[in-house]
């Protein structure tokens, strides 16, 4: 585990806090934000999920498992939210309404 990793599991943490909060301003209606907000999280879950089994799997891991897997489920959990995050940024630049 290195710092570097724990700096990019805080980083696409922030990115995926910033997606869930910029999804309401350009998401039309409270059904939309919801569907939009649970794919994400159940995306990010299962995806982050598959990346800490696999970081807790190798021997080199042995000592410090649980700190890889836990950084590996953050990473997972943030990159899906990555491409998200880049659109609303994107519609928020355009200046664009909710869709």
């Amino acid at each position: 585990m290195s710092v570097l990793s724990v700096i990019a599991a805080l980083a696409l943490l922030l990115v995926a806090a910033f997606t869930q909060w910029q999804l309401p301003r350009f998401t039309r209606g409270r059904r939309g934000v919801m569907l939009a907000r649970s794919v994400l999280i159940a995306v990010g879950a299962a995806f982050g999920a598959l990346l800490a089994r696999q970081a807790g799997a190798g021997p080199e891991t042995t000592a410090g498992g649980g700190a890889a897997a836990i950084l590996a489920f953050l990473h997972g959990f943030g990159l899906v939210h990555l491409p998200a995050a880049v659109v609303l940024v994107l519609k928020r630049a355009r200046g664009e309404r909710p869709s």
